[in-house]
């Protein structure tokens, strides 16, 4: 069996129909991505299927996303997993707005350790995959220092917050020291170290699309048939992870993704 955790690089696409999704290539699945949502909604599931359900030679395919996407007891927000940015945009749902101090108490409570969220969470999965002799295949959507300042992307792609300001601190020290992070691949363990919001936004800039929400709208989970095609042939262990990201055409399907 093959657990799948992560964001909209994950969730499962029913509306587009013309080709065969990553996940779909793959075997039998379970799929728990989930748009928007961030890793404390990917572990309350990992977690169960951890204790539960997994089985020696499982494998798990797990998308980090961005760690200050918190998953907050929302009941009247649809996406109760907010991000940080709750607190700069102006956001006017009356179930945010009553609690935005409590979200942002939070924040402030977790300070600059949220900064380290995914590195601990990747020493973590590469440890739980030699335990339990599982293969796990891990990604990043964001770079690690992306929590504490604006990624790559100029747009509102990401759930972009410059941490530094909200925390009135200097972090520069902290984002060499994550960019200067090196994760070595096991047998079982498996990270790919670029970014996939720096994948699409690459398709992007080698497509003749005039931006990139036009090519996103043809597109299932941030990627095209190609990548989905090779993405799957490197969970299924048949070849090493090359995207590719060149001339890309208008021509593609309509698809919004959600």
């Amino acid at each position: 069996m093959i657990y799948i955790f992560g964001d909209s690089y994950c969730e499962p696409d029913e509306k587009n129909q013309n080709f065969k999704k990553w996940y779909e290539q793959v075997g039998p699945v379970k799929n728990f991505g989930k748009c928007g949502t961030g890793p404390e909604y990917s572990f309350e599931f990992f977690h169960e299927v951890l204790i539960n359900d997994i089985k020696k030679k499982d494998k798990i395919v797990f998308v980090l996303s961005s760690s200050h996407r918190a998953k907050f007891p929302l009941k009247d927000v649809t996406k109760s997993y907010l991000s940080s940015n709750v607190l700069t945009d102006k956001i006017e749902h009356w179930e945010i707005q009553k609690h935005k101090e409590n979200i942002k108490f939070y924040f402030e409570t977790r300070g600059s350790n949220i900064i380290f969220d995914n590195l601990k969470n990747l020493f973590y999965l590469k440890n739980i995959s030699n335990i339990f002799d599982i293969k796990i295949y891990t990604f990043l959507v964001y770079h690690l220092s992306s929590v504490m300042k604006k990624t790559f992307v100029e747009r509102d792609f990401s759930d972009n917050i410059d941490y530094s300001l909200f925390l009135k601190q200097d972090l520069k020290n902290y984002d060499t020291f994550l960019s200067n992070v090196r994760i070595d691949n096991t047998e079982n363990f498996k990270f790919y170290p670029i970014p996939l919001s720096k994948i699409s936004y690459l398709q992007f800039l080698n497509s003749d699309f005039n931006s990139f929400d036009e090519l996103d709208l043809t597109l299932s989970n941030h990627l095209t048939e190609k990548n989905h095609n090779i993405l799957a042939r490197y969970i299924n262990d048949l070849e090493e992870l090359h995207f590719d990201v060149s001339n890309i055409k208008h021509g593609g399907i309509n698809f919004v993704y959600d």
